[in-house]
């Protein structure tokens, strides 16, 4: 249904993708995909606005197994609440909201290499990509 969903949200079907992906949420709340496809599909037809509500509500829900912050949580690629962080800072971007969303993004740039909220993040920023090690 995700799959569905994001393809919804590609395309500008605003109404289709919202309600796989507010199904998917009420089935799943803790898992971050159904809230980024929403805010995908909010992005895509102009409502940078919302897009941040629902990004902000998906940092609350999803949760993480560290604490946030922890040494261990900036670096694990599976921490969904940074992917949820990394679009939240594209959405404020989009909405106007440019020093929170430096804020947010460069918290998140020297995330790994491999790391999706890192990339995202040095994009938005025009920073180079990070090297391994």
């Amino acid at each position: 249904m995700a799959e569905i969903g994001l393809v919804a949200a590609g395309r500008g079907w605003l109404d289709q993708a919202n309600r796989i992906f507010t199904a998917l949420i009420e089935l799943s709340p803790a898992s971050s995909l159904p809230h980024i496809g929403l805010a995908l599909a909010l992005l895509n037809c102009n409502q940078p606005d919302e897009a941040v509500r629902v990004l902000e509500r998906a940092e609350v829900l999803v949760s993480v197994p560290h604490s946030p912050g922890t040494a261990a949580q900036m670096s694990d690629p599976r921490d969904d609440s940074a992917l949820i962080r990394a679009f939240h800072g594209v959405a404020l971007k989009l909405s106007g909201r440019t020093s929170e969303s430096f804020r947010i993004l460069r918290g998140l740039a020297e995330r790994p290499a491999s790391d999706h909220a890192g990339r995202i993040s040095r994009r938005m920023l025009g920073l180079p990509e990070a090297q391994e090690a």
